[in-house]
């Protein structure tokens, strides 16, 4: 069964800038939930998630950290994580 893109939260990493900040302003414009993931792009992650609205949320992780936690804090599996590691 396919979610509709409305109920899917996608968290992207190395979204606080460049392509991956792109990639999570598609996906929260076609209103999908956006975990936006940063290692030291505090400042633009942030910015970029209080620009999305209340459906994005910036968080700080190391990519070679397991993310399984933000799993367990939902309850239910992320739909997408696209990676954008350059």
């Amino acid at each position: 069964m396919t979610l509709a893109i409305s109920e899917q939260t996608v968290i992207i990493t190395g979204a606080g800038r460049g392509l991956g900040a792109a990639i999570a302003a598609a996906f929260a414009r076609e209103g999908a939930k956006v975990a936006i993931n940063y290692r030291n792009s505090r400042i633009e992650a942030e910015a970029l998630a209080a620009s999305l609205g209340d459906r994005a949320r910036a968080f700080q992780a190391d990519r070679a950290q397991r993310l399984d936690r933000l799993q367990l804090q939902r309850r239910r599996p992320i739909e997408a994580r696209p990676n954008d590691l350059g």
